[in-house]
């Protein structure tokens, strides 16, 4: 069995602000915590996202990643957010959740 943090979601009250102001502090508490309760993956959840939804994407997937090494889950309905996520995760794969796309990519974007 395999745990995914899920906490991390825009639609949260308590790290949804932190998210939609790009605060890097609490996400990067929120990460360490779960890496702490011992999860296989970090879940990024930013929504839509459908102003600037590559390069906010972009920016959480790097804020992860300044403490995490963990694979990540990316989970958004923005196809062109998904695709840059896909393209800066520096781990060696990372799961997809999306209502296009259920599958598992590799960081290049081949399915495994």
């Amino acid at each position: 069995m395999k745990l995914i943090g899920e906490n991390l979601n825009i639609v949260s009250k308590t790290y949804g602000p932190a998210l939609k102001e790009r605060q890097v502090w609490p996400i990067q508490e929120l990460v360490k915590a779960q890496v702490r309760a011992g999860v296989d993956y970090i879940d990024i959840n930013i929504g839509p996202a459908r102003k600037d939804g590559d390069t906010f994407m972009e920016w959480v997937v790097k804020t992860v990643q300044e403490v995490t090494d963990l694979p990540l889950s990316l989970d958004t309905t923005n196809p062109i957010a998904m695709e840059a996520g896909l393209k800066s995760t520096k781990v060696k794969h990372c799961l997809t959740q999306s209502r296009w796309c259920a599958c598992r990519r590799d960081a290049a974007g081949g399915e495994i």
